[in-house]
């Protein structure tokens, strides 16, 4: 996270007021650049020392594969929590989730605890799951890693998934990255999504 912090300060300089001078831990970078470009610097996000550094800090947080409960209950919080303390406005908390347009729910099941066991094998993950509460599912608690596939995928037909993309959305998570999660026939499940 200090590597982290660091490295979105020097790109501000850089970006935002086209020029650095800046010796770091990490950095030393001394640079000037003919234009600025004030792009919302966005820091990935998974553990809540993560959020609250995102919302002291950046423009958003990037919230990959997260689920819900637990970004609405803990990170959101986390963020909120981030940003008070710098006395500046709750940057926006991006979820980025599975779509899976398919009313197979055994066959969306199968697809995202693959997706779970894969990433449950990096720490950053592991740490996530077991602080978002679900560490028996990593563990192999079969009915556990069920509970937890469905607290990350968005699925059933296209009815069923915008009304759950919009609920989403109302419910605090400021934007959504929708991830097509194929099951039966990609192409067509993807011009669904679309």
């Amino acid at each position: 996270l200090r590597y982290l912090k660091e490295y979105l300060e020097v790109l501000r300089g850089v970006l935002w007021q086209g020029s650095i001078d800046h010796q770091g831990e990490f950095f030393q970078v001394v640079d000037t650049l003919p234009r600025t470009a004030q792009v919302p610097l966005l820091i990935p996000a998974l553990g809540l020392k993560a959020f609250r550094l995102a919302g002291e800090i950046a423009d958003g947080a990037l919230a990959s594969l997260c689920p819900v409960p637990y970004l609405l209950d803990q990170a959101l919080p986390a963020l909120q929590a981030g940003a008070e303390a710098r006395s500046r406005p709750a940057p926006p908390l991006i979820a980025c989730l599975p779509v899976a347009v398919s009313q197979d729910e055994a066959a969306v099941l199968v697809a995202v605890r693959q997706l779970i066991q894969q990433l449950a094998q990096t720490s950053t993950y592991a740490h996530m799951f077991a602080q978002a509460g679900w560490a028996s599912a990593v563990n192999g608690d079969e009915a556990e890693l069920n509970a937890l596939a469905r607290t990350l995928v968005i699925s059933g037909n296209e009815a069923t998934v915008r009304d759950r993309v919009q609920e989403l959305l109302a419910s605090g998570l400021d934007e959504l990255l929708l991830l097509a999660m194929p099951i039966a026939d990609e192409a067509m499940e993807r011009k669904q999504l679309l």
